[in-house]
Formats: C-alpha cells, structure tokens, sequence
C-alpha cells in the first residue's frame, strides 16, 4: 500500500511511503535543524544527449519522464531494506544487473 501525498492549506503534508506515518517539515533553529523525512523523486527515465551545432556529443543524461515522488521517514530510512529500494528506484540499472560501474 503506497499511502498518497496530500496538500494541505499551509504547504504540502506528506506521509512516509512505507510505513504511513505523517512526516513534519524540517525544522530549523539558529544552531541546527531536524529531519523527518527525505524525498527521492524517481520515475521512468530515457537516455538524451545535448549535441552542439556541429553534432559533436558533448553531454548525456537521462530525461525523467514522469515523477514519482518517494517520502520516506527517518524511521524508515534506516531500514538496510528501505534502503535498498530506495537505492534501485534512483539507479534502475542496478535492478537488471546492467550498468553496473566499476
């Protein structure tokens, strides 16, 4: 169960995507601050290449398609498991083994 992101009338309330729990925005003090939460935004991505005038490549990305938003509390995020998912949602390429870098 994927819980969905609402908006509330101050700002955005999110709730963390594996286990629900509503998440607070950072909080900021003179001397430090506090996390609840961290945002990976992820989806389906296709290779592209800036190519300048004379079709010399000079850049290669990958173009996000859709965004999909993942919220994950700092109770989750210390899961190794969460983690990992988290880790082959940004780096897709890790999920089939290809593209591994050296």
């Amino acid at each position: 169960m994927v819980p969905e992101h609402t908006v509330s009338g101050h700002g955005q309330s999110f709730r963390c995507d594996h286990c629900g729990r509503s998440v607070k925005e950072t909080q900021h003090t003179r001397t430090a601050y506090t996390v609840d939460y961290y945002s990976l935004h992820t989806g389906p991505v296709e290779p592209c290449s800036l190519v300048t005038d004379d079709g010399e490549r000079r850049l290669t990305f990958q173009k996000l398609l859709s965004v999909q938003e993942v919220v994950t509390c700092v109770d989750c995020y210390r899961s190794a498991e969460v983690q990992r998912e988290r880790e082959l949602r940004f780096r897709r390429e890790l999920a089939s083994g290809a593209g591994a870098e050296g």
